[in-house]
C-alpha cells in the first residue's frame, strides 16, 4: 500500500507501507522522497512524518544531486515514448511470439532502470521503456531472449542453443552490441 504526503520543501511524498519490512527507511527514487514502512500495528505513519523531518536536511542535498542525473527528458516526450511503447512492443512480442511459436501469459511495460526485460516462471514477460531508446534490431533481441525464457528459464546451453536458432546464429554478438547501451 502506497500513501503519499505533501511536504512544501520536499514535494509529494511516497509511503510505502510493505509487508516485509522491518524497519523505517528513506530514501530518494526518481527525484521523489520514498518512505518504506512496516505495516501497523508495527509502523506508524507518525514515526515516519518524524523521521523524514528529523532528516529533511540531508533530503533535501540528496534531491538536489539527483535531480542532476535526471536526463533532460520532458514529461510530454516521456509520455509520448509511453504511448509509443504500449503499441509497438506488445505488437512486435506477439509478432516474434507467432513467428517462432512461443507463447507468453502476459506483458507489461515498466520503466525499469536495471534490466530490460525479465521473464516469470508463469508466462508474465516484463520490459523496460528504456528499450525504446535503442535500436529496433536490439528490441527484438531482448523479445526473443524473453520469448525463450518462456521455453528455458535459465541461461544454459539449451537457451543459448534456442536463442541461437531465433537469432539466426547472432545470439552472441547481438548481446555484446547490447552492452553499449545503458538504460
Amino acid at each position: 500500500m502506497v500513501r503519499y504526503v505533501k511536504d512544501e520543501a520536499l514535494g509529494l511524498i511516497a509511503l510505502r507501507i510493505t509487508a516485509t519490512a522491518r524497519k523505517y527507511k528513506v530514501f530518494i527514487r526518481r527525484g521523489r522522497v520514498v518512505g518504506s514502512m512496516p505495516p501497523p500495528p508495527y509502523g506508524e505513519v507518525s514515526i515516519m512524518i518524524k523521521l523524514i523531518d528529523e532528516n529533511k536536511a540531508e533530503l533535501l542535498k540528496a534531491l538536489k544531486e539527483e535531480k542532476k542525473k535526471i536526463p533532460d527528458e520532458t514529461v510530454e516526450q516521456r509520455n509520448v515514448l509511453i504511448r509509443k511503447a504500449n503499441v509497438y512492443l506488445p505488437e512486435r512480442l506477439a509478432e516474434l511470439a507467432t513467428k517462432y511459436d512461443f507463447s507468453y501469459r502476459i506483458i507489461r511495460i515498466k520503466d525499469n532502470k536495471s534490466r530490460w526485460g525479465s521473464c516469470s516462471s508463469l508466462g508474465a514477460i516484463n520490459l523496460s521503456l528504456g528499450l525504446m531508446r535503442i535500436p529496433t534490431h536490439l528490441i527484438d533481441y531482448v523479445l526473443l531472449h524473453e520469448l525463450c525464457h518462456t521455453v528455458e528459464m535459465n541461461h544454459g546451453p539449451r537457451f543459448w542453443a534456442l536463442m541461437n536458432k531465433v537469432t539466426g546464429g547472432d545470439a552472441k554478438k547481438l548481446r555484446l552490441e547490447l552492452r553499449k547501451y545503458s538504460l
